[in-house]
């Protein structure tokens, strides 16, 4: 005798709202079991400042490898040091264990003639404290001082900065403002600004947007999920803009002279501006404004791309 094939019985939505609302509470519930146990797992924060300087002659290198820290560096004219402002953080149970903890966060410090090198090194710190703890920069240099910052969840600001920069941070943001050496920066998921820059910019992002503005020189930014705008000139061979979902909006002079590439699949292409040359919906060849040295790719999937006067 063959039976039945079995069938789900249908949930009534109200209790279904109702099995729902106890998996709320029981993983409420088990957060709260482990705050309780590990109550350093938030904990009070503390935190220190230490003013170091360090004189320089010729043209400065300034290397800040850290975590949890914002870092800022602002050139100063006529500056002939480099000042900091080091702020030490750290979590404890109570405000007590927190203050005994940041008095414990170590930082490394060399200097090599011209170069100085600042460092928050986990390695160097003592297991309770390394987990919670972190330090923040601000620092004023002279202009033409090269510099390199590592940083972990906390944003990183850049001014007035004539030399050579490399940025990298996660899950926070990067700004640049005038910058006139090659700038280089990477964060994910974190908004990317650059005004007033010119050189060579390497700009890499993945779920936020990148804006530049006033900027002349060579540009190549990529993010994955998020606008690109420029306004500004390109000049030289290598500019590109991409992105995998977001819109990329260009605004350029009347006068500009760009070759431009534009592919994009299920978006639109369009220009304020004069073009001739390929014009397909998908992809464009075209030439803005005349024979030009000066080249952009545009590329996009899945938003439109637009070209602006400015």
């Amino acid at each position: 005798m063959m039976g039945r094939a079995f069938v789900k019985p249908a949930i009534p939505k109200r209790k279904a709202v109702i099995a729902r609302a106890a998996l709320l509470t029981a993983c409420l519930a088990l957060v709260a079991g482990c705050t309780a146990s590990r109550p350093d797992l938030f904990g009070v924060g503390a935190s220190r400042q230490e003013t170091l300087s360090f004189d320089v002659s010729g043209r400065p290198t300034l290397e800040i490898d850290t975590a949890y820290g914002e870092v800022t560096v602002v050139g100063v004219e006529g500056q002939t040091e480099i000042l900091v402002e080091a702020t030490f953080t750290s979590r404890g149970e109570h405000p007590e264990s927190a203050a005994e903890h940041v008095e414990r966060v170590r930082l490394f410090t060399e200097q090599d003639g011209d170069r100085v090198i600042l460092q928050y090194r986990a390695s160097d710190q003592d297991r309770d404290i390394r987990r919670y703890s972190g330090i923040g920069f601000s620092i004023t240099t002279p202009p033409d001082a090269d510099v390199e910052i590592e940083t972990r969840l906390r944003p990183v600001t850049v001014e007035n900065i004539r030399g050579d920069v490399v940025i990298e941070t996660s899950r926070d943001s990067v700004t640049a403002h005038d910058v006139s050496g090659s700038l280089a920066a990477t964060t994910t998921d974190g908004l990317i600004e650059v005004v007033g820059a010119s050189g060579d910019l390497t700009l890499r992002t993945t779920m936020s947007n990148i804006h530049l503005r006033e900027i002349r020189g060579t540009v190549d930014a990529a993010t994955t999920y998020s606008a690109i705008r420029f306004s500004g000139t390109f000049e030289g061979q290598g500019n590109r803009l991409k992105s995998k979902h977001g819109l990329l909006e260009v605004k350029v002079s009347a006068d500009a002279k760009l070759d431009v590439t534009a592919r994009t699949l299920h978006g639109t292409i369009s220009s304020a501006l004069p073009v001739t040359g390929e014009q397909e919906t998908e992809r464009w060849e075209v030439t803005l404004g005349g024979p030009s040295d000066n080249d952009l790719e545009l590329i996009t999937d899945n938003a439109a791309i637009r070209i602006m006067e400015l």
